[in-house]
């Protein structure tokens, strides 16, 4: 960016400065000229890259962010399907612990009740 401000501003009193010599005018307001179009070319040049550099510092931000954000997610993912298993297994662990309790009780008294209480296909649930 500086050195097209600088090519702008000699090539600016060059041609210019032509054109003021064949028409007898004071050269000095020519390189007036120039000098202040350096500096806005400079300063623009200066704005737009501390702009572009703090661009990619946010986006490099932004990135680390969504990254943490997934993170986070996958691992609230985990915790749940992980709770969710465990109830599950407590659920069904519970209801044989229960079955097995009743066959128990009932074998020494009716035998044939606690045949049927093993042979009977209890309902299952699938895990989700």
């Amino acid at each position: 960016m500086v050195l097209f401000s600088a090519g702008v501003a000699v090539a600016e009193v060059i041609l210019i400065g032509a054109v003021f010599y064949v028409n007898q005018l004071p050269v000095w307001q020519n390189a007036l000229s120039a000098v202040g179009q350096g500096i806005i070319f400079v300063l623009i040049g200066y704005i737009l890259t501390r702009m572009m550099d703090a661009q990619r510092i946010q986006r490099r931000e932004l990135a680390a962010h969504a990254a943490m954000v997934e993170q986070l997610t996958i691992s609230r993912e985990r915790n749940r399907m992980a709770r969710e298993l465990h109830d599950t297994l407590a659920h069904s662990l519970s209801a044989v612990s229960v079955q097995l309790e009743a066959v128990d009780s009932a074998l020494d008294t009716a035998p044939d009740t606690a045949r049927l209480l093993l042979t009977k296909d209890w309902p299952r649930r699938d895990p989700v």
